[in-house]
């Protein structure tokens, strides 16, 4: 996300976000609060989708990018609600910087793998403690140790994110359990995404392609993207390369939809 751009369109704007030097401090966040208010937008200071797309409508100018069936091409049995959210979501997606055919295939690719193929945008957390003591070895070293969790989503997410992630109430880990196109994690995501105090919405679309894109743009992604590093891309998202085979597979399908 270009941090110098946004302040010089705020200051066009007759905002005053401070020194242009690209970051974004107590005057940016302020002008961005302004600018939100102006806009009939959630006033957080957050830069995310909707805020982009309204500083700049110029990028919603590739919308014909994304169609319905490019999403079917790709993740053939994906919910409708998903696809009908990423298409109604296209100024989100170009002012994500999503502007470029391969760019929207890796980003296409990654959700995929997070959803499975689009049609979970929740965390499945009800294992059988057998299947716990391979999904979650070092928790759960034994059956014995399992069985206490075994088919009990609430408990179970309790116990593996408790205390981390920015997890510090109780509940705070099924609360906050992974949800969204990203499989956003724990109370410190949902905030920077801006869903900590309405995580039900980032479960949901278009909160869970609005939490998505955030992270797209914080984390860099595009940057991957341009270099078609899907490793890269697979650890930023994933913070390893569990699922790199799916995404890989995912990518091919789009690769081939959109053209390239």
């Amino acid at each position: 996300m270009d941090t110098l751009l946004i302040q010089r369109r705020l200051r066009d704007l007759g905002l005053d976000p401070g020194p242009l030097d690209g970051d974004i401090g107590e005057k940016t966040r302020a002008a961005i609060i302004a600018f939100q208010k102006q806009q009939g937008l959630e006033a957080d200071g957050v830069v995310g989708p909707k805020t982009l797309a309204a500083l700049a409508p110029e990028l919603s100018a590739t919308d014909a990018l994304l169609t319905e069936n490019i999403v079917r091409k790709v993740a053939p049995k994906a919910r409708p609600d998903i696809v009908s959210g990423l298409v109604e979501g296209k100024a989100s997606l170009a002012a994500a910087g999503l502007v470029t055919k391969p760019r929207l295939a890796h980003f296409l690719a990654q959700i995929c793998t997070e959803t499975g193929g689009l049609r979970h945008l929740e965390e499945n957390l009800n294992y059988s403690a057998k299947r716990l003591t391979e999904v979650f070895r070092k928790r759960f070293p034994t059956l014995e140790a399992a069985k206490p969790f075994a088919n009990n989503p609430e408990k179970l997410a309790n116990k593996v994110y408790g205390g981390r992630l920015g997890n510090v109430e109780n509940g705070d880990g099924f609360r906050y359990r992974g949800g969204g196109l990203i499989q956003t994690t724990g109370r410190f995501n949902y905030e920077a995404a801006g869903f900590a105090d309405r995580p039900e919405d980032l479960r949901k679309m278009p909160g869970a392609l609005d939490a998505a894109l955030v992270f797209w743009m914080t984390k860099g992604c595009n940057a991957f993207a341009d270099k078609n590093d899907i490793v890269g891309l697979r650890k930023r998202v994933n913070g390893g390369k569990i699922g790199l085979e799916d995404a890989r597979l995912f990518h091919g399908k789009a690769a081939i939809a959109l053209g390239l």
